[in-house]
């Protein structure tokens, strides 16, 4: 009697894990940026970032995982108390500082296809339920990871905007 297998799903397709990312600068380039609103009424900038090889032809590599191509977010609220760090933003990508009176006319799509250098971080967590228990994927069987990235700090370029 021969051993015939007799299970017909396939095994689940694994995705490669986005590692961690440690805290440090990387190089992005940003590939979609739009004007939204808080909650509070205030003016946002949504800046959509991919991290991109330093040098244009190495890899970003964490843990032997090339990270180029994904994706990280920064906001940032548009008003006078916050221009220092809207204006940080807007000196990493090279785009000249803006004044207090010309808030309402920044166009988000100025940063579009430029590329700047942040302070990014990253970690990859259990997703829990309300309970705090973990979530298992139910065709896997293995816990829900959930990515969080961050930009911590937009690295000013010293030719813009002094």
């Amino acid at each position: 009697m021969s051993d015939t297998n007799t299970n017909t799903t396939a095994p689940a397709a694994t995705k490669p894990q986005v590692p961690s990312i440690p805290k440090k600068i990387y190089k992005l380039r940003c590939v979609d940026a739009s004007n939204t609103q808080t909650k509070n009424g205030n003016k946002n900038l949504r800046i959509v970032c991919e991290f991109h090889p330093k040098d244009g032809n190495t890899p970003t590599m964490v843990n032997g995982v090339c990270i180029d191509g994904i994706k990280i977010t920064g906001n940032s609220v548009v008003t006078p108390k916050t221009l220092y760090y809207v204006n940080k933003a807007r000196s990493a990508f090279g785009l000249a500082d803006i004044k207090a009176e010309e808030i309402e006319s920044i166009d988000a799509a100025e940063f579009i296809g430029n590329e700047c250098f942040a302070v990014c971080i990253g970690k990859t967590e259990t997703d829990n339920e309300e309970d705090g228990t973990p979530m298992v994927d139910p065709y896997t069987g293995e816990p829900k990871v959930i990515n969080k990235r961050e930009i911590l700090e937009w690295i000013r370029r010293p030719s813009v905007g002094e």
